[in-house]
């Protein structure tokens, strides 16, 4: 079966004259919403970190910054050396 629009295009326009006037006759008695502030409640979600795997954690940290320095300060050492001679 075909479309009515498609048969009584004339159907199309009044149906699209009708919903212009709709909204221009509420104009005046509509009202935005779209930036309304709404109150609501975030759910606090607690996050229990493990003190031992924290501690584990920072050592690790410590270690590899530990070892950044020490063969920073290696090769500096080096460069100076080669400069020197």
């Amino acid at each position: 079966m075909e479309d009515e629009d498609e048969v009584m295009p004339w159907r199309s326009c009044v149906r699209l004259k009708s919903s212009i006037e709709e909204e221009e006759k509420n104009e005046g008695n509509q009202v935005d919403n779209s930036l309304a502030l709404v109150p609501m409640e975030n759910p606090k979600t607690k996050q229990n970190i493990d003190p031992i795997v924290l501690d584990a954690t920072v050592r690790e940290v410590l270690d590899a910054l530990r070892h950044a320095r020490e063969k920073l300060q290696t090769q500096m050492e080096r460069r100076q050396m080669i400069k020197a001679s």
